[in-house]
């Protein structure tokens, strides 16, 4: 791999200025939703939009030396092309919560055993790896968005309490995650769901 990262996220010297298409968002839907399975292999920081376009691909690989997270919070933002909506239907929820609230990089052991990563490579030989995984079938191949969860009032409760207490005592960084949206809230709705149903408290 060439670099020293994946992709470590947004210029911040482009904040604020008008954006220019194609969205990320979009994009990252359409490589979601194609008929073709999209594998990539990680290296390097892979932080804020390069974690999000990870988690839009069909199966990811990380290389030696990665590092995930979704620091948009140290910024006073959210992340913002579909990472708060993939992560938690991807891992554990009070896993996906914890990794977003705090900003923090993940790395590749814990990114591995977290179910972020589907399993860990070699240079020059991973992607042909996985893609030869995927059709023989001992890699699943899986459309994040389309992952169906249900809300945890437990865990909705506990995390919550956190992000207020982090919030009270200026120690840390508290955000609260909206709902709605075409792939629901980041508690685990099922997609299209009506949050104001599900018991959470998170709309």
């Amino acid at each position: 791999m060439e670099g020293r990262a994946l992709s470590a996220g947004a210029d911040i010297r482009e904040f604020g200025k008008p954006p220019i298409p194609p969205r990320l968002p979009d994009v990252l839907d359409q490589i979601e939703a194609s008929k073709k399975r999209v594998v990539i292999v990680v290296h390097g920081a892979t932080l804020g939009g390069g974690l999000e376009l990870a988690l839009a691909c069909h199966a990811r690989v990380g290389l030696p030396g990665a590092r995930l997270g979704l620091p948009e919070v140290t910024l006073g933002l959210l992340p913002g092309a579909g990472g708060t909506q993939r992560l938690p239907r991807l891992i554990a929820l009070e896993s996906a919560i914890e990794i977003i609230s705090t900003g923090r990089q993940v790395p590749i052991e814990e990114a591995l055993e977290l179910g972020i990563l589907d399993r860990t490579g070699k240079p020059h030989e991973a992607a042909l790896a996985a893609a030869a995984a995927i059709l023989d079938g001992s890699l699943i191949a899986r459309r994040t968005g389309d992952i169906v969860l249900q809300p945890d009032p437990t865990v909705c409760a506990r995390s919550g309490a956190r992000c207020r207490a982090w919030a009270s005592s200026g120690d840390g960084i508290a955000v609260r995650f909206f709902g709605g949206g075409r792939r629901g809230c980041d508690c685990g709705h099922q997609a299209g769901g009506d949050s104001r149903r599900s018991g959470c408290g998170c709309a």
